[in-house]
């Protein structure tokens, strides 16, 4: 499934590039292929209403593909970093791919009931089985996150608090952080679970059965709703950092030990950011411009130390006692 992007490759006779479409036209009869997209791999065709139409068709293909194609590979190609997250079914691979200056993800994934069990998500928020909540291990740890509930909403209230930490890892074999948000003024109120990653050790089976006990166990605990649950895995990788998904702006303002005039603090800290932004945008350009012609004014063989010697010192981006590892 080729979640838009035509492209057209070109090439003379012997290239690679060729010897490649033509090994795809062997092998198209073996293989399923769809696309849908616009003009140039876009959404505009389609208006406003481009992206719930994308979410949706995802949702569709996720069932159509779990129904009628169990036990199949599937690759899906997209132009959405969450887009995959409305499919309902787990990549085992991710992959970034470009599509000239155009970020793009190519989903690679097992069909079967174990992928769809194991989707962390469902679109934005937790993805929670609650015919688990009645398990043993979901009433235990449901008990201990209300145990904790009960000592500390007494505490919140005394000082005016909305957002603190409800459970941190109490339970070894639950090895979960959760926070709770309540917008000021006694607006909605999200958790934010943060599971830790399990020792390779532990059984896999063991882990998501775990997961799936608290997850069950938070609504009817907390009673907050599965749409305002959000989990995420907290893992050591390679690179030091997690893949961006995706961006959006959406600010929450809370109460934290009961600060008055809210609106005067979000207008302030609106004016501020605009600000900023005006001011460097109005004077980057002419700064620019002095900065060069200074630059210039030297000769060539009087240039600013700064920019025309090699540095002698390197700066390591971490504390200077690992500099030498």
């Amino acid at each position: 499934m080729l979640s838009g992007y035509p492209s057209t490759v070109c090439g003379p006779d012997g290239d690679p590039l060729v010897r490649h479409l033509q090994r795809l036209a062997q092998l198209r009869p073996r293989v399923l292929t769809g696309q849908f997209g616009g003009a140039a791999g876009t959404l505009a065709s389609l208006g406003a209403g481009g992206l719930a139409v994308r979410a949706a068709l995802m949702k569709e293909l996720g069932a159509v593909l779990r129904e009628h194609f169990s036990g199949w590979d599937a690759a899906i190609l997209s132009g959405s970093a969450d887009a995959g997250l409305e499919l309902g079914i787990r990549a085992e691979r991710v992959h970034t791919v470009w599509n000239g200056a155009l970020e793009c993800r190519l989903l690679r994934l097992r069909v079967s009931e174990d992928s769809a069990k194991n989707l962390l998500h469902t679109g934005r928020s937790a993805r929670i089985d609650e015919s688990l909540a009645d398990s043993p291990g979901s009433k235990m740890f449901g008990n201990r996150v209300a145990k904790n509930l009960k000592q500390l909403e007494k505490w919140a209230e005394r000082e005016s608090v909305t957002c603190y930490r409800i459970y941190d890892a109490d339970m070894p074999e639950y090895s979960f952080a959760i926070d709770r948000y309540t917008e000021a003024a006694g607006g909605r109120t999200w958790l934010y679970v943060q599971e830790y990653a399990a020792p390779k050790t532990i059984d896999p089976a063991a882990v998501q059965r775990r997961r799936s006990e608290a997850l069950a166990a938070l609504p009817g605990t907390t009673g907050i709703t599965q749409e305002f649950i959000h989990l995420r895995q907290r893992r050591r990788t390679t690179q030091g950092q997690y893949e961006k998904l995706g961006s959006q702006a959406d600010f929450k303002l809370v109460e934290e030990g009961g600060l008055p005039h809210d609106s005067v603090l979000v207008t302030t800290a609106v004016v501020t950011v605009g600000l900023s932004v005006l001011a460097h945008g109005a004077t980057a350009a002419t700064l620019a411009r002095r900065y060069a012609a200074w630059y210039g004014s030297h000769p060539a063989h009087e240039l600013p130390p700064l920019e025309s010697r090699e540095t002698t010192h390197v700066r390591w981006r971490r504390p200077a006692s690992q500099a030498s590892r």
